[in-house]
């Protein structure tokens, strides 16, 4: 708990709303809204349309004009823009944000379902951890049954910085649609990357990160229900450009503050970890001693030019570029009995 926690009665809230077509889903998003049990009146939505060519989504955004300001929420939006030219998930949360004068910022995507009690849960926790804080939460899947995996990972993932920090080379360690911070910690990182096609939440986390940030959730229960379905912007994101910001994060964030002039090893000789290494910089690909796999037929040959070791010969430190879950348990079997840590000796990559 944080000095001088200011009285969360006095605080207010936007809601952040990107939108690009789907007005199918719009409707639950914004009556989501107007169910939260947090004081009404203390909450703002900004909606930026980023050049929808539905005509249904300027009508669902107009008809909820009305029903939000009528019990005192503040309504912004950006007009008719199908004319304007896409700027991209990253640019249309930047410009509902500038549209607004709220001091927490919750996010949300269109298509997303907020719980009841998600606002008021997520201000809790924001006035708890300060202003350099981002804060993330559990989440559902609609359908229930849409990526088992990645739900229960989020799920299992504490509130620690430390332990969310150790995970954030894998994915976003915190999902974007349950994001919430304050309005100082995105001037902090002169808000998001902009551009069509852009991993805007993992260039806010990694800037956040490098800028000294901290990471937390708000556990338990979860705060939105995440849709999931084959229009989803993520399906747009090209697989190599995600890793490699995921690489450039870690050769920041961990290869230079943390292990500097240490060479290190890739647990992985397979697709995931030769993707990993061609991401790496110069500079980085030169700190790879060698690469570490199970598979009797890739130990002994060579790697992008490195050695391929039995397991044997792993040493500290290293990344793992092989799937969690995937194994029946078997590589974190394998992993557990090196003795080595998670955060210290090594980090996760896939």
């Amino acid at each position: 708990m944080v000095n001088d926690v200011p009285d969360l009665e006095d605080l207010s809230a936007a809601i952040i709303i990107p939108v690009r077509n789907g007005a199918e889903y719009l409707s639950a998003c914004l009556e989501s809204v107007l169910k939260q049990d947090y004081e009404l009146n203390r909450i703002t939505v900004s909606i930026y349309d980023d050049g929808s060519t539905e005509p249904e989504v300027q009508n669902v955004i107009n008809d909820f004009k009305q029903l939000m300001e009528a019990v005192g929420i503040e309504y912004h939006t950006n007009g008719h823009p199908s004319a304007l030219a896409p700027r991209g998930v990253g640019g249309a949360r930047n410009e509902a944000i500038q549209a607004c004068q709220s001091t927490y910022l919750i996010f949300m995507d269109a298509d997303d379902v907020m719980r009841t009690d998600r606002v008021s849960r997520q201000m809790k926790t924001l006035v708890e951890a300060g202003p350099n804080t981002i804060v993330g939460g559990n989440f559902d899947r609609i359908p229930e049954d849409a990526t088992p995996r990645y739900r229960d990972y989020h799920k299992r993932l504490g509130s620690s910085h430390l332990e969310l920090f150790n995970h954030a080379f894998r994915d976003a360690p915190v999902a974007m649609p349950t994001i919430a911070c304050s309005r100082d910690a995105w001037l902090n990182v002169n808000g998001f990357e902009e551009g069509v096609g852009v991993p805007e939440d993992l260039h806010f986390i990694y800037s956040h990160l490098r800028k000294g940030g901290q990471l937390t959730k708000t556990c338990g229960e979860p705060v939105i229900r995440y849709r999931y379905h084959p229009q989803m912007t993520s399906f747009s994101l090209d697989r190599r450009e995600l890793l490699q910001v995921r690489a450039r994060a870690f050769e920041d964030l961990v290869l230079d503050a943390q292990w500097k002039a240490s060479t290190f090893m890739i647990w992985g000789a397979g697709r995931d970890g030769r993707a990993f290494f061609r991401s790496l910089s110069p500079e980085g690909k030169q700190r790879v001693r060698a690469f570490v796999d199970v598979d009797l037929k890739k130990i002994g040959t060579r790697c992008h030019g490195l050695e391929v070791l039995p397991v044997s010969g792993l040493l500290s430190p290293f990344v793992t570029c092989v799937a969690l879950d995937r194994t029946n348990g078997a590589f974190e079997r394998n992993l557990e009995r090196t003795g080595f840590l998670l955060g210290t000796d090594f980090y996760y990559i896939s």
